[in-house]
């Protein structure tokens, strides 16, 4: 399918399908780390990715069976509504910041009633246009804030995070900038209209680089959990160690005790044999005396 294709749609497929390997790859790397660990911010990722995979194989699948192409979009906003839940546990916001944490609970919600309406009334514009507010404005700037926040608090994770976002952060800001007002009827400027027409390259390069970034540092956060599972794992150890020592020096401590105490008793029954069989002599010598 591809090599019938012009120069413009064989680069764009063979870049979107190296990213699909890439993207693939990345999911399995922190399904790993999720079966490793068990923490929800590795497999919301995973699976945030996946259906990043699923949206360009669909797009692919979708120039063969046009009846595909309805739902375009439809999985890039699940993707989201993971990607939400991954920002959640990445900043735990339900611990530090639970007001937000809520905001962002119903934004997710919000997303989620968009995947419905994509789904069921795939023709409907009202549903494509809530869809593309949320995508390009609301879910970017609620991220951005997100950030905000974490950075007044100087935690590690949001220097890194925004290093990783703000490419495709801007791009989706300034792609958005460009659809409406092409929308409003407006000319576009050059630049916006250069990012519309290279869209998916830029689109692309800028996921690539946010994931290979985040599976970074997911990996050396992994890496860092790891070795405190496993220094807990010692000290378990080291402290039913310690606890056998503990009873074994308390078992020989008794066993002394009683050993004293079995000492005494013999030395007190010793004693008092003694006197018995003085006691004895005395009666028996009383009674020869007596006769």
């Amino acid at each position: 399918f591809v090599d019938e294709q012009d120069d413009v749609v064989q680069k764009f497929y063979k870049l979107a399908y190296f990213a699909l390997g890439f993207y693939f790859l990345a999911t399995f790397f922190n399904l790993f780390f999720f079966w490793t660990v068990r923490e929800r911010t590795y497999i919301y990722f995973a699976l945030f990715l996946l259906f990043l995979c699923v949206e360009i194989f669909t797009q692919g699948v979708g120039r063969v069976y046009p009846e595909l192409i309805k739902y375009n979009g439809v999985f890039i906003i699940i993707a989201l509504f993971f990607y939400f839940h991954f920002v959640r546990h990445y900043f735990n916001t339900f611990q530090y910041t639970s007001r937000w944490d809520k905001f962002l609970l119903g934004i997710s919600g919000l997303i989620f009633i968009n995947v419905i309406g994509r789904v069921f009334f795939p023709g409907n514009e009202f549903a494509g246009n809530v869809s593309l507010i949320t995508v390009f404005f609301i879910s970017q700037v609620t991220v951005l804030v997100t950030f905000v926040l974490f950075i007044r608090k100087r935690k590690q994770p949001a220097k890194f995070f925004m290093i990783a976002i703000l490419p495709n952060l801007l791009f989706q800001l300034l792609f958005g900038l460009s659809v409406v007002i092409a929308q409003l009827g407006v000319e576009v400027p050059y630049f916006l209209g250069w990012i519309q027409q290279n869209s998916n390259a830029i689109s692309i390069t800028t996921t690539c680089w946010m994931i290979l970034l985040f599976t970074w540092v997911l990996f050396k956060r992994y890496d860092q959990q790891r070795k405190e599972i496993a220094q807990q794992q010692l000290d378990k150890e080291r402290l039913a160690k310690e606890k056998e020592i503990e009873r074994s020096n308390l078992i020989e401590q008794q066993k002394i005790e009683l050993e004293k105490t079995v000492d005494e008793r013999t030395a007190e029954l010793k004693q008092s044999l003694h006197e018995l069989r003085a006691t004895q002599s005395q009666l028996i010598q009383s009674e020869k005396m007596a006769s």
